[in-house]
């Protein structure tokens, strides 16, 4: 059973990374995105930059150049799967993503509930910490 208080549809206020080097912000300081957490256990999160090149599917439709598909491809993190919380984590199972080698991993997220804010942190490969700041919408 999942825990009440992630449960809910989250809108992203911002995602930033903190590094040795300063912080940035991997999808823009004006990111957008949507996380949703159901009661019976699955989650499914997309996020992306503000501003993408225009391209279309299937690619007939609206031609685009290799650069604006890789820019597209690279400006837009989606992933899904179930979910379970364990103390002051939530352990992401991901069986479907934007990014083929995430498919059967695992993401641990640290998470905070106040109010109608959901903070979620990671650490990445480099050592980096990442802070998700969500405000619930539903």
């Amino acid at each position: 059973m999942a825990n009440n208080s992630v449960v809910g549809r989250w809108q992203l206020k911002s995602w930033r990374l903190a590094g040795a080097d300063g912080d940035t912000f991997p999808l823009g300081p004006d990111a957008g995105g949507t996380v949703l957490y159901t009661s019976d256990g699955f989650m499914s999160v997309m996020m992306m930059a503000a501003e993408r090149p225009a391209v279309g599917w299937p690619p007939a439709t609206m031609p685009a150049s290799a650069e604006d598909t890789i820019a597209a491809f690279a400006t837009f993190v989606g992933y899904s799967g179930r979910y379970e919380v364990q103390g002051e984590n939530v352990l992401h199972h991901v069986e479907i993503a934007s990014t083929p080698t995430h498919v059967g991993t695992h993401f641990t997220r640290g998470f905070v509930v106040n109010g109608n804010e959901l903070q979620l942190t990671h650490r990445t490969p480099s050592g980096s910490e990442g802070r998700l700041i969500w405000e619930r919408i539903a």
